[in-house]
């Protein structure tokens, strides 16, 4: 078929993109009064000092890039006009933008890889009622930026290698590179796509000169990145973060998340000092970032080596998380901010489960399809760079979005089959699977009691004491106690001056779990509401306590020491 986009494919594109504006709009509402857009945490925070130092000092202030270029970039330019504390409402508006275009690009693409525009279309609401899309277009952070580029560049990818006459077939190359380019700088990992893209491309036209142009479009987006690390002093192609981040993905006990190198560095750019100060101390010299990375990436390859059944294991822990049926929650959690502050959210209904559950329908009935090539590469990239690092919500949003496009596929077969004669068993049977899978993520969606420690403790940040209270509520009281739910209630209590309230809830979370690295920090916080109290002797003996632990930290130290001046002839 063509490859050209008929005036139907383009004005379905124009209402997918409409409703997914209005959905964003709907989304916001109530995002005024939540939390999270003020009290910035981890990635978050980390992108937001970022920005405002690039503003303050220029782009030479970063060094070589740790992370990939593009969202700081756009952040920045946002920043300049805006310094107001937390999410800027510019950005909001750039990245619903963004989303939506994400979004209604499913239909073209839908359009182009299965030759059916109601395939397309029931792909694009599909993604309009999966909630992570729209929720985490609400969040500083790059997956907007990376849905959109992602999608405009497989469109051109598609065209560029697409059957008939399609007479501008260098410039849809060019376009797919320059797009494919622009999606490496804003997820640097996106190169290896680019890599596999450019022999699809040879394979699929056999012409040199579309492929090249491609391969040209891409180098001339990724350049300018490259040149600015080595005027930095190092040879790095786009960001350095990659050996630390497979370490973290593939290390041994590593349960297919994220697992900071320390405690001590719970986002990304301070992972970038623990992992260049660990590194360092290894080596005994001080090393450049692509020597960090070359560390971290023989540590993780050490790390398969000396254990490859165990790193089988780990690969199966991964895949489960991919295909979890939920939404499982890294730093921000849809189904509690949703129940608090965003009703609106509620209208997107979807569950993971029902993306993944239609999505494997529509890859079985086009595995074998030429036309759809392009769209199963994409996908199994994604699947294959999860595997290779670590899962999380938002890291497997770009999965999702290529599993939606399949989910609209999937729908559109179960439809032609349910009208088919023969065909309705099967469109039950499918339709059966998808609702389990509907209803198990349904059931996985409930707040963690990590999630809910975590709006807490932003809660607590903000002065709001008793609504970070409201929301431990759930969490507490469990029996055996979650240490972690009975230290931050302790420390909202101490915070509003109950300490015989707090010292109550440090204690049981001292008891939940005696040998816990986070007890030195329990320790600590129930040694100064002792002091409150007037029950010095106590309060230095849990002081000692702390220090004496294994897992003491300089902040530990640092509480002792500011406890004995306080308190003179307490030792």
């Amino acid at each position: 078929m063509s490859r050209r986009l008929p005036t139907r494919v383009l004005l379905a594109t124009a209402a997918v993109l409409l409703a997914g504006l209005a959905t964003h709009g709907i989304a916001r509402v109530g995002y005024r009064d939540d939390p999270m857009r003020t009290g910035l945490i981890s990635d978050s925070l980390a992108y937001d000092r970022l920005a405002r130092d690039m503003v303050e000092n220029g782009i030479e202030s970063t060094g070589v890039f740790h992370q990939s270029p593009l969202f700081p970039l756009l952040l920045s330019e946002i920043r300049r006009s805006d310094r107001s504390r937390g999410v800027p409402a510019g950005l909001l508006n750039v990245q619903a933008v963004l989303t939506s275009l994400a979004i209604a690009l499913l239909v073209p693409l839908g359009y182009l890889g299965f030759g059916s525009l109601r395939a397309g279309v029931l792909a694009g609401s599909v993604g309009l009622l999966y909630g992570p899309f729209a929720y985490h277009s609400l969040k500083m952070l790059p997956v907007s930026l990376a849905l959109a580029t992602q999608a405009a560049a497989l469109l051109f990818l598609i065209l560029a290698a697409g059957d008939g006459k399609f007479r501008h077939r260098t410039v849809a190359g060019l376009t797919a590179g320059l797009l494919a380019g622009l999606a490496a700088l804003a997820r640097a990992e996106f190169v290896l796509f680019i890599l596999a893209a450019a022999i699809y491309l040879g394979l699929r036209t056999r012409s040199k000169r579309t492929t090249a142009a491609f391969l040209i479009g891409s180098a001339l987006l990724i350049l300018p990145a490259t040149l600015h690390n080595y005027r930095q002093g190092d040879t790095v192609f786009i960001a350095s973060s990659g050996g630390e981040n497979l370490f973290i993905g593939n290390q041994r006990g590593a349960d297919g998340g994220h697992t900071p190198l320390s405690p001590s560095a719970p986002d990304l750019f301070s992972q970038r000092i623990e992992a260049k100060a660990l590194a360092e101390a290894a080596a005994g010299k001080t090393l450049r970032p692509s020597e960090v990375s070359s560390y971290w990436t023989g540590r993780a390859l050490s790390e398969v080596a000396a254990d490859p059944v165990g790193w089988l294991g780990l690969l199966g822990k991964k895949l489960l998380l991919i295909a979890e049926p939920g939404d499982p929650a890294d730093m921000y959690s849809l189904p509690l901010e949703r129940s608090l502050y965003l009703p609106g959210l509620y209208l997107l209904f979807l569950p993971a489960g029902f993306v993944l559950a239609a999505g494997g329908i529509g890859i079985a009935a086009s595995y074998r399809s030429r036309q759809a090539a392009a769209l199963m590469m994409f996908v199994g990239f994604h699947v294959a760079v999860l595997l290779l690092f670590f899962i999380s919500t938002r890291l497997r949003i770009p999965l999702y979005f290529g599993l939606a496009l399949f989910a609209g596929f999937g729908l559109d077969r179960m439809a032609a089959g349910w009208s088919r004669k023969g065909g309705r068993p099967l469109a039950v049977a499918a339709a059966v699977l998808i609702l389990g899978f509907s209803v198990a993520g349904f059931v996985r969606g409930a707040p963690s009691d990590r999630e809910r420690v975590r709006l807490a403790a932003v809660l607590s940040i903000e002065g709001e004491m008793d609504a970070g209270l409201e929301v431990l509520a759930p969490a507490l009281n469990q029996e055996p106690p979650n240490p972690v739910v009975e230290d931050q209630a302790g420390w909202l209590l101490q915070k509003k001056n109950d300490w015989t309230g707090a010292e109550a809830h440090y204690r049981r979370a001292l008891a939940a779990v005696p040998d816990d690295p986070r007890q030195v920090q329990t320790r600590s916080r129930l040694a100064r509401v002792l002091e409150l109290q007037g029950r010095l002797q106590e309060a230095a003996a849990e002081h000692d306590r702390a220090m004496a632990s294994p897992f003491a930290q300089p902040g530990t130290s640092y509480e002792r020491e500011m406890f004995r001046k306080r308190r003179r002839g307490v030792k």
